[in-house]
């Protein structure tokens, strides 16, 4: 899967990229913040964290070795660790914001997840998470039939108002979720069309469809 990451996301166009540019919107701390990127990947988001923060003390967190390696080899002066999602090696309170792109889906125990998220932040520290909806469930398997998927592993998309209880219980106060990407198959010319549909219906019951949902919130102890 790590050989087959690239290509299988670049065939998905401003699809893949909309959650680096969408979800660094979202984050209000300084440039200079000590953020955790979880899952890093082979190390997309890199450069648009860089830009965001351009002091800013980040570490990149991945489960898989050989995707590390590849990160490593693209971003040599970056901080990357192997870790799973359940037990992350850093102190409690050692973050002023975490980055989670399309992670939930994939952890064996999404609360357990979060809760681990809320405890390396530090008190009113940002969260940043997307991952899809339930609803895109069907349409991932017809995209499947069609066009390469790398995959990554055994995978539950839930529905929203599972991921805002969740959050809820691990301690985060919910400030915004939003449903994005309505049209995931079109090309990098409908993105401005994508951000109207994000703008009109992200907010509403209609939301629910969009292939990424968009979740921030913060820590509230």
């Amino acid at each position: 899967m790590a050989e087959d990451y690239d290509a299988a996301n670049a065939s998905i166009g401003q699809a893949h990229r909309q959650r680096f540019i969408r979800g660094l919107e979202y984050f209000s701390c300084p440039g200079d913040a000590r953020v955790l990127n979880i899952w890093s990947r082979i190390g997309g988001a890199v450069p648009y964290l860089r830009k965001r923060f351009p002091n800013g003390r980040l570490v990149h967190c991945e489960v898989s070795g050989r995707m590390i390696e590849m990160a490593r080899g693209r971003f040599p002066d970056e901080d990357f660790r192997q870790t799973d999602l359940l037990h992350l090696p850093f102190d409690d309170r050692s973050f002023d914001a975490v980055l989670s792109l399309e992670t939930l889906e994939h952890a064996p125990d999404p609360f357990g997840f979060l809760c681990e998220l809320h405890r390396v932040l530090k008190p009113s520290g940002e969260l940043v998470l997307s991952c899809p909806s339930a609803a895109a469930e069907p349409l991932l398997r017809v995209y499947e039939l069609f066009r390469h998927n790398h995959g990554e592993g055994p995978h539950r998309f839930p529905w929203s108002w599972c991921v805002k209880a969740m959050l809820r219980d691990a301690g985060f106060r919910l400030i915004d979720h939003r449903g994005t990407v309505f049209l995931p198959f079109a090309s990098d010319a409908w993105a401005g069309i994508n951000r109207v549909l994000e703008r009109t219906l992200g907010r509403t019951p209609i939301g629910e469809i969009g292939i990424r949902q968009f979740y921030y919130g913060r820590s509230k102890r």
